[in-house]
């Protein structure tokens, strides 16, 4: 059985790496090669992450400041602003006041025109 033979061999520590040396000598370089690409790759990956974020927080604040501009505008306008939304029961209690307000003025509307 030669097999048996085969495994039953026992070589030094210094053989074996002698005899995969010229094996680790080819595959080093590519190995290095594919760690930089790899590293590269990574490394453009968070900047473009951050250059994302850094963008977007722009985008963020610019907006901050288009509804800042159009909130003074719409009080200046009286028109409802995003800083003077109602809860659920002062919308409910504004639009009975306005409804009560309405009929106020259509029914003086209709006697001034009589």
């Amino acid at each position: 059985m030669v097999t048996d033979a085969l495994l039953n061999v026992s070589l030094p520590p210094t053989e074996i790496l002698s005899v995969f040396q010229p094996v680790v000598d080819t595959i080093q370089p590519l190995l290095i090669k594919i760690s930089l690409l790899v590293g590269g790759l990574f490394g453009i990956y968070v900047i473009l992450l951050l250059a994302r974020v850094y963008y977007e927080r722009k985008k963020v604040h610019i907006l901050e400041d288009i509804r800042y501009d159009l909130d003074r505008l719409n009080m200046h306008y009286n028109i409802g602003y995003s800083a003077a939304r109602k809860g659920v029961l002062s919308q409910l209690i504004c639009n009975i006041k306005s409804h009560y307000i309405n009929k106020r003025i259509m029914r003086d509307h209709a006697r001034k025109h009589k």
